[in-house]
């Protein structure tokens, strides 16, 4: 038989992140980056607009 610990180790689930890539003159979404929990959005996208 399983000990529960065992089977809880299984079922854990962990949390991702969805950074947004956001025109702020249009407010449009250019881009979208999944990434883990850990991850700040400064990581993801850099300082200056990646679409000019």
């Amino acid at each position: 038989m399983e000990n529960k610990s065992s089977w809880w180790s299984r079922k854990r689930r962990t949390w991702r992140k969805l950074h947004l890539g956001v025109n702020e003159a249009t407010g449009e979404i250019v881009t979208t980056v999944v990434s883990t929990n850990d991850v700040s959005d400064d990581q993801v996208f850099c300082k200056r607009p990646f679409w000019e």
